[in-house]
């Protein structure tokens, strides 16, 4: 097992990309009529990338936490950038909310 939880955050983030990006493709190609559905799907989803990102690093604090502590202030800046762009995301999804 890889001792490494950026990998494992890395991993995640490219993973969650690849997956809302054969999704926005699979509507694309099956909306008939509907050449927004894709668009309006991309922008309400778009906050996942980051937070599924988050959780899985913050989900590693426990299980490798001499790691954390040795790249506390990296571990640190990643969790704030991930949080900031995450909580700037859904406040695009969903204006009414805020």
């Amino acid at each position: 097992m890889n001792k490494n939880p950026f990998v494992l955050t890395i991993i995640s983030f490219i993973g969650t990309s690849i997956i809302l990006i054969f999704i926005t493709f699979y509507l694309g190609f099956t909306t008939s009529g509907g050449e927004q559905k894709p668009l309006i799907f991309v922008i309400k989803t778009t906050f996942l990338i980051p937070l599924c990102s988050l959780l899985v690093l913050v989900s590693c604090i426990y299980r490798y936490s001499k790691f954390l502590l040795k790249y506390w202030f990296i571990t640190f800046t990643i969790i704030i950038i991930l949080s900031y762009s995450t909580l700037k995301l859904i406040k695009i999804a969903f204006p009414i909310l805020f």
